[in-house]
């Protein structure tokens, strides 16, 4: 069951971030990379959580609470419920992310001008209750989402067909009582109506990959495309739980997939003693390969630890070249190195690199008391009685993954069978509520072949691009490169005595994970970390056959992604490097009609700021230097142009002046484009015209999308209103120069 929840704003509300910007905001809302406000699911799910336990007392749930929530430290809940986004979300953010393409838009569609149209700055003191004074240093500013503004959340429900209804009927419930979330909800803040507006089914299309045909022993490859939808937290390091990787591990994919063929199929039975599923998941014959970042269909893998870099240089050397380890070794190159990070793609030795963004997400586990709104400090009592406020190290959303499944056609063909083209996924740490939702998508279906640079060649260089876990005679875990090479030699099917190690660039990691089903611990253990490499040379000087190498994964686990590795990628000349790539520009139709508003607002405001600047260059001219007019006619003016209603009403009240205050007049009536009494609108409109030239060019828009969507027709001007502003901002800073000058 798929339910789609409402949440509308009553009030201003503060959705905290825990982040501030220094001197500008001190507490918040929420904001992604382009500005636009969304609410953590995490917040809500925790306020209806309060609520539900208050239905709870009084008797008025068909459910527990636990089981509508999940029982802590269970890995398991009815629901899953996705961030909460604005209406038409991805039209704003399909339209940002094509203004970022273009330096103009991106200037007049920047972050903090979106920020203002969702939000504002409100202000705050603590003051002394006996004196009913401010407190010394209280001033706090919040930055709050506007009231009116509508967010929507996905809910999946996995229950019994029977408890459906019941099971709704809980969630209205708890959603009537649920009127206010965020921070200083006592204080006049985050009132809100919250209620489920639709029940709908998955609006993922079911259809599927066409293919050619295959015979059963044929082995195949299920190319697969992955976008995380939202925040992930997905990691298999020892001790590193907070932190999320930058890829994600076969084992995740297994698992989500594993729990979608359980769902299709509707076993009912344990899952592994059906043959099928045991076949596909638990054989081992099937590898489900790590996903890697990706860019226009290319795979970045992990660097490998051979390729170095010099101190404050971009010279890149790879010491698996002879040359390149005789130059950085030489005692007269003098060269100092360091590690490179991230991820590559490297094809005919030129190299590019690739980093993804990551985030510090707070959270504040409330204590068991519910009177109390945060954790409280008493190292004498367990976390679960003091709450606690902890940091998750995220991968921000939308990047996209590739990766691969690659198994005999006969293990799979019951895996084909029910996977669609695209499915919807919940992976990694904290997954039922704001981090883990991705897009899966079955890119093609085809028979595997290893791709290798240089076949034939003299030398063997392995690059892992996956950890390896090996084991040796004694069945231990042991990292040890004399195991990897003798797995090498053994699937080139030539003696061990025939090949040697001529070099090795290794790193370690410690690698375990845990098995959800049985809630246990895997085994633990050292591996050889993604990266590294060995070279391996003949002794006889012949040349590898490496096209007999067609070893899936060496090593253990190799089911989950470990034991990937690489061959002859590198190695055979120096490293290049290049410029990264760009992902290639989707052609988008962009429905602008329904943001108009939106567009027309930062227009305005990329006008009003072109506007001050032209204002403050007037009035740090020369010609203000020594300006002699009356402060107060000034004010008397500032008034007059706030209770004007428009350009005409404004001639009118000038009209009314005065011989003393026209005389005062005509020492700022060029500035202010006035002639005989009465705005010159033309002119203005003239500088209004060149002020817009130089915010935006629109017949020279980089972006295709963006040439394609008629944006010139939302540049519109209601000149009353601009004149208004011009006047404002003119008067302000010149009476402020006035004061300045009285004081020097």
């Amino acid at each position: 069951m798929n339910l789609k929840l409402e949440l509308e704003l009553l009030s201003d509300a503060l959705p905290g971030s825990g982040e501030s910007e220094a001197g500008i905001v001190d507490r918040d809302s929420l904001f992604d990379e382009y500005g636009l406000p969304y609410v953590l699911s995490k917040r809500l799910k925790g306020t209806k959580l309060t609520s539900a336990k208050d239905l709870a007392d009084w008797e008025m749930l068909n459910n527990d609470v636990e089981k509508i929530f999940g029982a802590e430290g269970s890995l398991k809940t009815v629901f899953t419920i996705s961030n909460g986004y604005i209406e038409r979300y991805k039209i704003f953010r399909d339209f940002l992310n094509s203004c970022n393409k273009d330096q103009q838009l991106s200037k007049i569609f920047h972050k903090s001008v979106v920020q203002k149209y969702f939000s504002y700055n409100r202000t705050q003191t603590s003051v002394m209750r006996k004196i009913y004074v401010s407190k010394e240093k209280s001033l706090r500013i919040s930055r709050v989402l506007k009231k009116g503004l509508k967010f929507y959340f996905d809910i999946d429900v996995d229950i019994e067909e029977s408890e459906k209804e019941k099971f709704k009927e809980d969630i209205e419930k708890i959603c009537k009582v649920t009127r206010n979330f965020g921070s200083s909800r006592t204080k006049g803040l985050g009132e809100i109506s919250l209620k489920i507006i639709a029940q709908q089914t998955q609006n993922i299309p079911s259809e599927k990959v066409t293919f050619d045909e295959f015979n059963d022993e044929d082995y195949c490859v299920i190319n697969l495309n992955l976008k995380n939808e939202e925040q992930l937290i997905v990691s298999n390091l020892i001790n590193g739980q907070q932190t999320s990787e930058m890829l994600i591990r076969g084992s995740y994919i297994l698992g989500a997939i594993a729990r979608y063929y359980i769902q299709k199929r509707n076993l009912k039975i344990p899952a592994h003693e059906d043959p099928e599923f045991r076949k596909i998941f638990l054989s081992g014959n099937i590898n489900f390969t790590n996903f890697y970042p990706s860019i226009n269909e290319d795979i970045f893998y992990p660097i490998p630890f051979s390729i170095i870099r010099e101190k404050g240089k971009e010279r890149h050397y790879d010491l698996s070249y002879g040359p390149d380890l005789k130059t950085v070794v030489s005692r007269e190159s003098g060269i100092q190195t360091e590690f490179v990070g991230g991820f590559s793609l490297i094809k005919s030795s030129k190299m590019q690199t690739l980093s993804l963004a990551t985030k510090i997400e707070s959270h504040n586990r409330r204590p068991r008391d519910r009177k109390i709104g945060h954790a409280i400090k008493n190292d004498d009592q367990p976390v679960d009685i003091t709450g606690a406020y902890f940091h998750y190290d995220v991968l921000e959303p939308n990047f996209k993954f590739k990766g691969q499944i690659i198994g005999k056609y006969e293990d799979l063909k019951s895996l084909i069978d029910i996977l669609p083209k695209k499915i919807s996924i919940n992976i990694g740490k904290s997954k039922t509520a704001q981090y883990g939702k991705c897009l899966l998508e079955v890119g093609s279906i085809d028979h595997y072949e290893r791709t290798i640079q240089n076949n034939n060649a003299a030398v063997l260089v392995i690059t892992l691009t996956s950890d390896m876990i090996l084991m040796n005679e004694s069945g231990y875990i042991n990292p040890e490169v004399a195991i990897l090479k003798e797995e090498i030699e053994t699937a080139l099917g030539i003696n061990l005595s025939d090949t040697e190690i001529e070099n090795s660039f290794l790193k370690f990691t410690k690698v375990g994970g845990f098995n959800s089903i049985w809630g246990l611990p895997k085994i633990q253990g050292q591996a050889l970390a993604a990266g590294s490499v060995i070279v391996l040379k003949r002794k006889d000087n012949l040349k590898f056959n490496v096209g007999s190498l067609n070893k899936l994964a060496l090593g253990l686990r190799t089911s989950e992604g470990y034991g990937q590795f690489a061959i002859n990628t590198h190695g055979f000349s120096s490293i290049e490097m290049i410029e990264p790539k760009k992902e290639n520009n989707e052609s988008i139709e962009l429905s602008l009609d329904l943001i108009q508003d939106f567009i027309k607002f930062c227009f305005k405001e990329s006008l009003e700021s072109a506007i001050n600047e032209e204002v403050f260059r007037m009035i740090s001219s020369k010609n203000y230097k020594n300006i002699n007019i009356s402060g107060s006619f000034l004010q008397r003016l500032l008034i007059f142009i706030k209770n004007s209603n428009s350009i005409d009403n404004f001639n009118e009240n000038l009209k009314e002046l005065k011989k003393k205050a026209l005389n005062q007049l005509k020492k700022i009536e060029k500035a202010l484009y006035i002639e005989d009494k009465t705005v010159n609108k033309a002119k203005f409109e003239s500088l209004l015209e060149t002020l817009s030239k130089k915010q935006i060019d629109f017949d020279n828009l980089k972006d295709e999308n963006m040439k394609k969507s008629n944006l010139k027709n939302y540049f519109t001007r209601d000149l009353g209103e601009l004149y208004k502003i011009y006047c404002r901002a003119f008067l302000t800073n010149l009476i402020l120069k006035i004061r300045g000058s009285k004081n020097e």
